[in-house]
């Protein structure tokens, strides 16, 4: 980008007593012809602050053809979290709410007679194994593809016999798994899995998995029990600071073969990505009129019926309450109805 105008006004400070002033890269000043407004000499690259305001009529000059004349870049904040969505347990399992775009599925599928080799949903989204032993395979599927969403365990011969499934936003794409433990035991009152180290904070998503499990037990302490199913799942999930865990699970409630209780440390994402409007128009009294939201998608000013101003042709506005799309076509207000 040739040129970037500090919105603060204050690095560098504008001339005193200035308010209207053009910014020009160099080092020459003195009064603009075609504006007449005073030049502001900026030398080099000027970084964008936050707040501040300028009063019209600002003037940015690309300088040549292929310079962009103003770039809005988003922002990404820090990332210190996952967040718990939605979830549920059974084999098939249908989510409650349509799942969301770039946000993280883990699945836990279970079987203690046979091994589960693959996961899959109706929507198409792609799950890889992250972690598996003989009777235990846990799945991640970034979200492409959104809707309605059941998803479904399999073994070699069928479906598997049970699975918890997790809807998470903010976990890493890829290289997902930063550590992992896995402990078993008989039928008793506890089960410690652990210790298991990270290096960073990471979610740990843990649960306890049996033949069957009749309640539902108190679970391990500080984390936040999520899911459970009598054929044989519960589990639980924590964002957890570096650091070595060991989890002591409640396993009362399992009344029939072999008791395992398992830890996945799952990275998270990147950070935070831009929510905010990129850009936003309002009136003289501060009412939103139009934006550019984050996603780069111009939002049209909203209307009810046909549009009471007398604007320029190719001005446009919708009305939301019955669909139409209204268009100035420099003498009338002409509509479409989107179907």
């Amino acid at each position: 980008m040739g040129r970037v105008i500090n919105l603060n006004d204050t690095t560098p400070a504008a001339p005193s007593g200035q308010t209207n002033v053009k910014w020009q890269l160099g080092t020459s000043s003195g009064t603009d012809p075609g504006s007449g407004l005073p030049v502001f000499p900026v030398s080099g690259y000027v970084a964008t602050g936050s707040g501040g305001t300028l009063t019209a009529p600002v003037e940015i000059d690309t300088g040549t053809p292929t310079t962009i004349g103003l770039k809005v870049k988003g922002a990404t904040g820090s990332s210190t979290s996952a967040t718990f969505v939605q979830g549920g347990a059974g084999n098939p399992v249908t989510l409650g709410s349509s799942v969301t775009l770039g946000n993280t599925l883990i699945v836990v599928g279970f079987d203690p007679f046979s091994s589960v080799v693959s996961c899959s949903d109706n929507l198409g989204n792609t799950f890889n194994s992250i972690y598996s032993t003989s009777h235990l395979n846990i799945f991640a599927a970034t979200i492409t593809v959104v809707g309605s969403c059941t998803v479904t365990a399999h073994g070699p011969f069928g479906n598997a016999q049970v699975a918890a499934v997790h809807e998470y936003s903010n976990l890493a794409t890829s290289s997902i798994l930063d550590a992992s433990a896995l402990a078993s035991s008989g039928l008793g009152s506890t089960l410690a899995v652990g210790p298991m180290t990270i290096t960073q904070t990471d979610l740990l998503v843990t649960g306890i998995l049996a033949q069957a499990i009749a309640t539902a037990g108190s679970g391990v302490s500080g984390f936040t029990l999520r899911e459970y199913n009598a054929s044989g799942i519960q589990t639980a999930d924590q964002n957890e600071a570096a650091g070595t865990y060991t989890l002591t699970w409640d396993i009362s409630g399992a009344n029939a073969g072999t008791v395992y209780a398992f830890i996945v440390a799952l990275r998270l994402g990147s950070g935070v990505p831009q929510s905010a409007d990129l850009l936003e128009f309002e009136d003289s009294s501060g009412a939103l009129l139009s934006a550019v939201n984050c996603a780069g998608q111009f939002v049209l000013p909203s209307t009810s019926g046909a549009p009471g101003n007398v604007p320029g042709a190719c001005a446009a506005a919708f009305d939301p309450a019955t669909g139409k799309l209204w268009i100035y076509d420099g003498s009338a207000w002409k509509s479409v109805t989107l179907t």
